[in-house]
């Protein structure tokens, strides 16, 4: 496999490490920021921004029928026309979900516009997404298996699940999402050895930065064998925020200063800022290994104040449902 040098900001030699791709999640994951609201013009900037940034996918949304949604969250053919004029040199990557109806009808009338088809799935209900997979291979496009929330699970249930993937051999990348921005660089690390051991296509982490370990769980999964890495510009994406982009691209590229200009001017004019009100519940919620969506649903009803003070109260551990975190907290379950 060949090598690139990726030096660590963290540390203070550089080292050599396998050869890295980046993948960019602005749109489709920065999308439960604004529901997808992008304008046309938006999308045009920041495909354009990350392929002046040597970014080589830019994810720009989801795939869906649904006329009535804005371009990002269904990627009609249209739209996805212009964006690959726009993405000059860089990939065109879309998220596909296993409950999307007539998948064969939407990925027909995309032929030739999509590099990769991403489908997420929870570690527990595998075979859906495996059956969408072979739909998109079907279609003549890459399909990349993202495992969600990897640390709701214990280690050993989420290396059955990748391994179940690889042998199925419907996949051509495979990605694990750290999608509670909970786990640390010593735990990435440990899973991307193992799953290495039986899956030796792409491999790919999708991290977020709720306890500000985005960047070290990055740099320890590509360190213990990861290909690919997601970031957005800024961070921008749902909860605390994803790893930034422009981290990755000064830490993976040489002449990073210059291609990370590109992304700084797009996150500048399009005002792509994380959200700051939250930081703090976003931060103890990973610290508990809480799921941000519900985070998103209780700041909603309960005052900020008074969720830290509950959460500080309870253990961290895999919570399966939120009826499971409502116990543990001691309250009634959440209605209507």
């Amino acid at each position: 496999m060949s090598t690139e040098l990726l030096t660590n900001p963290h540390r203070s030699s550089a080292i050599a490490l396998p050869a890295l791709k980046l993948l960019d999640v602005t749109l489709r994951d920065g999308g439960y920021l604004n529901r997808w609201s992008f304008t046309l013009e938006a999308m045009e900037t920041i495909v354009t921004a990350c392929a002046d940034s040597s970014v080589d996918l830019v994810e720009v949304g989801y795939l869906g029928e649904d006329a009535s949604l804005p371009p990002a969250a269904s990627c009609p053919p249209s739209v996805l026309e212009r964006l690959r004029k726009a993405a000059g040199g860089a990939g065109i990557a879309v998220m596909l979900r296993p409950t999307a109806p007539d998948p064969r009808k939407i990925l027909a009338s995309r032929s030739g516009l999509l590099d990769l088809v991403r489908i997420p799935t929870a570690i527990r209900a595998l075979e859906p997404a495996l059956t969408m997979a072979e739909q998109v291979r079907e279609a003549g496009c890459d399909c990349s298996l993202n495992l969600t929330n990897l640390t709701a699970y214990p280690e050993a249930e989420v290396l059955a699940a990748a391994e179940a993937a690889a042998r199925s051999g419907l996949p051509t990348h495979l990605y694990l999402a750290d999608s509670r921005g909970a786990s640390n660089p010593t735990a990435v690390a440990s899973l991307m050895a193992q799953v290495r051991r039986f899956w030796d296509g792409p491999l790919g982490f999708h991290g977020h930065d709720n306890r500000d370990l985005g960047l070290d769980n990055a740099l320890a999964a590509h360190a213990a064998g990861c290909t690919w890495l997601d970031g957005s510009i800024n961070g921008f994406g749902q909860g605390g925020g994803n790893v930034v982009l422009q981290e990755l691209v000064a830490a993976s590229r040489s002449a990073s200063s210059p291609l990370r200009r590109s992304l700084d001017h797009a996150g500048r004019v399009l005002g792509l800022e994380r959200l700051t009100d939250r930081r703090s519940l976003y931060r103890l919620s990973a610290s508990r290994n809480v799921s941000q969506d519900w985070i998103d649903l209780l700041a909603a009803r309960y005052p900020v104040d008074h969720l830290l003070q509950a959460l500080d109260t309870i253990p961290s551990r895999g919570y399966q449902s939120l009826d499971e975190l409502f116990a543990e907290l001691g309250w009634e379950p959440l209605t209507g």
